[in-house]
């Protein structure tokens, strides 16, 4: 399992840090995917899980597999998401899916609210930021972070 956890986005006290950086776990990162193999293995009917016989004989198979899967799908994955404009256009266009990016939240959810008002503020988006915050604010779900809510619609109210 692979995440993308986003400094434009605020992140709970829970998430660990580590000389200043965030160390999340892969359930507390924003964007999430499963990688699949692409081999059949009928030990295990999981695609997500390679299975590995006790005998080590299909160790070099299973290498190779995984390996395909990183640099096919995951590297490609994470470059995607490096660049901020396609992190706010997949908030504003895409469903999210178990079978691809997820973990961002159903379209109109305070969840995805939350992180699409956080991104374009980021990107000086301050009229979407502003629709996006408020939305995610009226869900009254984000106690936490609220008062950073606040702060920042006030500060966008107030510029000119």
């Amino acid at each position: 399992m692979l995440g993308c956890c986003f400094d434009a986005i605020p992140q709970s006290d829970r998430i660990k840090k580590k000389n200043g950086h965030s160390r999340p776990e892969e359930y507390q990162c924003q964007f999430r995917l499963t990688l699949q193999k692409s081999i059949e293995q009928t030990d295990l009917k999981r695609t997500d899980v390679w299975y590995v016989d006790p005998t080590g004989k299909n160790l070099e198979a299973i290498i190779a597999d995984a390996k395909k899967a990183i640099l096919e799908t995951g590297l490609p994955w994470f470059n995607r998401y490096s660049d901020p404009a396609e992190v706010l256009r997949t908030l504003l266009e895409d469903s999210e899916s178990n079978e691809s990016t997820h973990g961002f939240g159903a379209k109109l959810s305070p969840i995805r609210h939350f992180f699409t008002g956080f991104v374009a503020l980021s990107l000086g988006q301050t009229r979407l930021a502003k629709e996006h915050l408020k939305g995610a604010l009226d869900a009254g779900c984000f106690n936490e972070f609220e008062p950073k809510m606040r702060s920042e619609l006030e500060r966008i109210e107030n510029t000119p």
